[in-house]
This record gives C-alpha cells, structure tokens and sequence, in this order.
C-alpha cells in the first residue's frame, strides 16, 4: 500500500511531515478489499484521501492466514500511514 501513496505534488514538504492518518481495513477470505474507512484523521483531508486511493489501488490483496481470515472480514485490521 505505501508505494501505491503518493502525496509529494500534492502537499507541501513542511505540510507533509506532521501527517498521520489511521485507515481500517477489511478484506475477505480471498483478499477482495471489503472496505476502507479512516479511523484518526491526519486533519488534512488531501492526505486522507490518498491514503484511502492508495489502499484501494493495492487491492486485491494476498489470501490472509486462515487464523486472521474471520477478524479482517468482521472487525478489520489498523493501518497508520505517515508521508
């Protein structure tokens, strides 16, 4: 998901280096993207935004253990992203 972020044209440099944002992931037993929502916005709405574009251009994604398969189809998994 990281190389598939880019927000370097987008935000100035001295902007980009207190941004944070927290993203939930859901995806299926094969790897579908279920959903993606932000969880801790990074109060900047552009980055917020590429941080979700970023995780719905890596889709699909690998097969997930099959002891984590339940919990990211119901509940997800937390990803935090920082330019």
């Amino acid at each position: 998901v990281k190389r598939n972020s880019d927000v370097s044209d987008s935000i100035p440099e001295a902007g980009r280096q207190s941004l944070k944002a927290e993203v939930v992931i859901r995806i299926d037993t094969a790897g579908k993207l279920l959903a993606v929502s932000v969880s801790k916005s990074s109060g900047n709405q552009m980055f917020d935004d590429a941080v979700r574009a970023a995780v719905q251009r890596s889709a699909p994604f690998g097969p997930p253990p099959d002891h984590l398969r339940s919990g990211l189809k119901s509940d997800g998994v937390a990803v935090s992203f920082k330019p």
